[in-house]
């Protein structure tokens, strides 16, 4: 009976010591924005669209990860074009403006481009970027990490 004792003490000690493994967690508490595709759960940096379709609207989300904020915020974003893409001809921006607010218990603010058809030239840059440039107040931008992610998504669209 002494030997199972010691036994189950000598597992109870192995699991103990392997359960005082350190594993140091970052806890990141403070507010921060992102944008991805609205239909990406995986929050992809990067989407396409087919070049042949016509008026298709797709829509993409500048979201908060915050507790509620007692004021509003507001995110500024720019929307750059490849050389291969021209605004009126391959897409037409929806939403006009280089920002969107965040009123007090909204957390996701959603901006659309509709891509008309027209047949691009796969030698050129076929792609628009929507890139977040700031925030006011002041916030991170883009998921934390090693490296911040979705601090801007970029579409291509092709043939």
């Amino acid at each position: 009976m002494n030997s199972m004792k010691k036994y189950f003490f000598i597992i109870l000690a192995f699991f103990a010591f392997i359960s005082c493994e350190k594993q140091q967690y970052i806890i990141y508490d403070h507010p921060y924005v992102f944008v991805k595709y609205s239909n990406d759960a995986a929050m992809s940096e990067t989407s396409s669209v087919l070049s042949m379709s016509n008026n298709l609207v797709r829509s993409y989300d500048f979201c908060l990860s915050s507790k509620t904020p007692e004021h509003p915020i507001t995110v500024f974003y720019e929307i750059v074009a490849g050389n291969g893409l021209t605004e009126g001809v391959d897409y037409e921006i929806l939403d006009k403006g280089n920002s969107v607010t965040f009123e007090p218990g909204t957390f996701i603010q959603p901006i659309s481009i509709k891509y008309l058809r027209r047949k691009v030239d796969k030698n050129m840059d076929n792609t628009i970027t929507i890139r977040i440039t700031g925030s006011d107040p002041v916030m991170d931008i883009g998921v934390p990490g090693e490296t911040p992610k979705n601090s801007f998504h970029t579409i291509r669209k092709s043939n």
